[in-house]
């Protein structure tokens, strides 16, 4: 996977894939049903073999949208919405390859994370003639529930704007729901993670726990942090989540 710095702090980042969760803040935007469903400008550039980068993403909000050495799972993630992990069909010869791009919408309203998916779906449809659907499948993963103590949450507050921050051993968000928190610990967990605490509203989250490849440290596992500090808990179970196959993509995009 591509190292990403999606207008987060960069130090010490556990993980950041392409999900609207691993993202500064979303000032308000348009709504869903006037988002535009193409870019105004657009250019998309293959990287040439050996220039590549730190990978980066510009934060969501804005009407443009700059991506650079990203590699085509990455881009197909925020295209989609889907985990990388679960994007299939990708040529051998693709995997590799990382791209450029710099993109704005018409008009100066900022876009979301959600809202970027069509404009992007019709812009890699155009340039890299892709050709892809969505299925549903199950995995082996964890469902979000309530400890037997009940749950201790924050209340976000009306006036907060949200926003995550995924560290190495700390996930500190705003005014976010629990389906987002979710989302977040699927990064942690390394495994999907779906909400079926029953939980509406927005809170505030400062988990502080160590990965599960740290055998020394101090801080409990993840598993134990949601416990104490949020009086949740995560329980094994098979759960739907969302892939993507891959039918069609070209390595060169056409020209801008």
């Amino acid at each position: 996977m591509s190292r990403l710095a999606a207008g987060i702090p960069i130090r010490a980042l556990l993980m950041v894939t392409l999900c609207g969760f691993t993202t500064m803040a979303q000032p308000q935007s348009v709504s869903p049903a006037t988002a535009p469903q193409s870019f105004e400008t657009a250019s998309l550039r293959l990287v040439a073999s050996g220039e590549g980068g730190l990978s980066s993403v510009s934060p969501w909000g804005s009407h443009q949208f700059r991506a650079t050495n990203i590699s085509l799972g990455n881009l197909l993630s925020m295209a989609y919405g889907v985990d990388p992990r679960y994007i299939k069909g990708i040529p051998a010869q693709l995997e590799d390859a990382e791209y450029t791009i710099a993109a704005t919408a018409s008009g100066d309203q900022g876009l979301t994370y959600e809202q970027i998916h069509a404009p992007l779906q019709k812009l890699l449809a155009e340039r890299l003639h892709l050709a892809a659907h969505t299925t549903m499948t199950q995995a082996s993963g964890y469902q979000l529930t309530v400890a037997k103590k009940g749950p201790r949450l924050t209340p976000a507050k009306a006036e907060e704007q949200p926003y995550v921050y995924l560290f190495a051993n700390e996930i500190k968000a705003q005014s976010v729901t629990l389906g987002s928190f979710a989302d977040m610990l699927t990064r942690i967990v390394e495994q999907p993670v779906k909400d079926a605490t029953g939980i509406g509203g927005k809170y505030d989250f400062d988990l502080h726990f160590a990965r599960l490849d740290q055998q020394d440290s101090d801080q409990p596992s993840p598993f134990t942090a949601l416990e104490e500090q949020y009086g949740l808990k995560l329980v094994s179970s098979k759960v739907d989540v969302l892939s993507l196959v891959v039918d069609h993509v070209d390595l060169t995009p056409a020209e801008n």
